[in-house]
């Protein structure tokens, strides 16, 4: 019965884990730059990532899946080959948007 509910008990500690580290860090933020321009600056370049990441990822899976499902279904060769074409288009378009905010970031 432990084992079986183990997993379960693990998810749960590290969520628990995960929001006790992230309430440290607002209170080390708050400590180190208080609620003042710099923090609001801060709050934007580390947040719009962030929402990116999390709205764009799901798109992404989304659109993915089917396809390497569709090649898993035709062999292994051709889930090798669609696998190689998925990473390699989330690379580049992963690079893109890192140049495109290296361009667009101020001086």
């Amino acid at each position: 019965m432990l084992a079986r509910h183990g997993r379960k008990i693990l998810v749960a500690g590290l969520l628990g884990a995960g929001i006790l580290t992230t309430f440290l860090r607002e209170i080390v933020f708050a400590w180190t730059l208080g609620n003042s321009l710099e923090m609001d600056a801060f709050r934007v370049a580390f947040a719009l990532p962030q929402v990116l990441g999390q709205n764009l990822a799901p798109a992404l899976v989304g659109a993915a899946l089917p396809a390497l499902a569709f090649a898993a279904a035709h062999g292994e060769d051709a889930y090798r080959a669609m696998r190689a074409r998925v990473l390699g288009s989330a690379a580049l378009f992963a690079l893109g948007l890192a140049l495109l905010g290296f361009l667009a970031a101020p001086a």
